[in-house]
């Protein structure tokens, strides 16, 4: 895979076995499709920096006009240990603002925004929050949405949460939280650069 854009910004293009992403990243990706065309492949994800007690999740890449319900005739990889830190560190230090594409951030800023993460409970389970907002998936894929110009379905439109009372707060104890159809967080212009995960698969 060529790694060639990171959080919204170009970088200079440079190619990895794993792509490693953490929470509220994105990266766009180009993959050249120059294998044997007869068969299907393995696409799998691993959780990492901890034990390991979910299993392997697959996909499959499919080659055109394989049916993609053929499994391919090899074993999933299961990548790299979760504790080996290598492969990682080697991708951080890859990542590199793409000359020609550089933009400068602001001298100074127009808005202050308070993230506070926590866990709250929600219909009597614990889900991730931010500002005491969590977020539930639309049945509309953003995508989907986007191409048919109907994001003002897909998703609520209401502005997003600044803060929090952070004087009567208690981290400890977060207050019961009901799910909006969707928290969208963003600054500026950039929620739909950072929200979209790009794969395009190129032909030999």
């Amino acid at each position: 895979m060529k790694v060639v854009e990171a959080d919204g910004h170009y970088v200079e293009p440079f190619d990895v076995q794993n792509l490693f992403i953490y929470s509220g990243e994105t990266y766009s990706v180009l993959i050249k499709a120059n294998q044997d065309p007869s068969r299907n492949y393995w696409a799998t994800t691993n959780v990492v920096s901890r034990p390991v007690k979910t299993t392997t999740k697959l996909a499959i890449f499919n080659y055109y006009p394989n049916t993609p319900e053929q499994n391919p005739p090899t074993i999933p990889t299961t990548g790299p240990l979760w504790n080996d830190a290598t492969q990682r560190l080697a991708q951080s230090l890859a990542i590199r603002a793409r000359q020609g594409f550089i933009v400068p951030p602001p001298l100074t800023s127009n808005r202050f925004i308070m993230l506070l993460n926590t866990q709250n409970k929600i219909n009597g389970f614990l889900h991730w929050s931010i500002n005491n907002v969590s977020l539930s998936l639309p049945s509309t894929p953003y995508l989907v949405a986007l191409g048919e110009k109907r994001l003002h379905k897909g998703f609520d439109q209401w502005s997003p949460p600044d803060g929090y009372d952070y004087k009567n707060y208690d981290i400890n104890i977060p207050p019961l939280t009901q799910m909006p159809p969707l928290a969208m967080l963003y600054i500026g212009s950039s929620l739909v650069q950072r929200s979209i995960l790009f794969c395009k698969m190129l032909t030999p």
